[in-house]
């Protein structure tokens, strides 16, 4: 099964959420429909929210749907010349991937630095969001994993593999935006078996940004304190999930 979501009266526009708590509820919509339509109980999957900016958009999407969710850290690794230019990804498991075209003309020292400074930044980031937990039983399971949007997909790309190491049955993408390319290569690459997205857009250029009208880095601060109020409100129980 490779299916594609999206709706619409939203694909191929700019600026259709408000925000990512507006895009959070529409997300929550087309991700029950889809569910629906392929027999899946969305109180029988394991729902994958990746900081930071997936935080609010997965929060939105649960409150309003009524289930639980956890966190999957995973790391977007720049170019080591270039920080603005992602290349490629590391999961929370340490095991990463580089474009093969950029692999091939980068020295291995700078390649070895990268993958520390990456491997470094996703242990601080577990620390802080997931306490060091260990991870759900995602063996047979159905996962969801939850962002704000896919641009070139590389921390998708990581998210997925990562559940498909840990055993994960079906593997679906919700998202509020995405390339549609880079959904394509992440449909075809079996890295995920379904990706839902309301805005899905195929011009060039892609960002993530475009699609919301209020835009910002989601601090540290901001995560945090959506966690505790998820704790508070029975959705993000880090003791019952782990």
């Amino acid at each position: 099964m490779r299916k594609l979501y999206y709706d619409e009266e939203f694909s191929e526009r700019i600026g259709v959420f408000k925000d990512r708590w507006d895009a959070g509820i529409k997300l929550s919509k087309l991700l029950e429909e889809a569910l629906e339509d392929i027999g899946v109980e969305i109180g029988d999957t394991v729902i994958l929210a990746i900081p930071s900016g997936g935080i609010p958009v997965c929060y939105s999407m649960c409150k309003r749907i009524g289930v639980k969710f956890d966190l999957i850290i995973v790391r977007k690794m720049p170019h080591p010349l270039n920080t603005e230019m992602g290349i490629g990804a590391m999961g929370p498991d340490g095991e990463w991937f580089i474009e093969d075209w950029i692999l091939r003309n980068l020295p291995r020292e700078l390649i070895d630095e990268l993958v520390e400074n990456v491997r470094k930044v996703i242990g601080e980031r577990e620390s802080l969001f997931r306490s060091g937990r260990p991870y759900p039983d995602l063996n047979g399971r159905k996962v969801i994993l939850v962002d704000d949007g896919i641009a070139a997909g590389y921390t998708m790309m990581a998210a997925g593999g990562f559940t498909r190491r840990k055993g994960a049955e079906m593997i679906i993408s919700a998202v509020p935006t995405a390339c549609l390319s880079s959904a394509r290569r992440l449909l075809e690459s079996g890295v995920v078996d379904m990706v839902v997205s309301p805005n899905i857009r195929s011009f060039i250029p892609f960002a993530v940004a475009d699609a919301y009208r209020t835009w910002y880095d989601v601090p540290r601060s901001e995560v945090l304190l959506i966690l505790e109020n998820a704790r508070r409100e029975g959705l993000f129980d880090a003791e019952e999930q782990s």
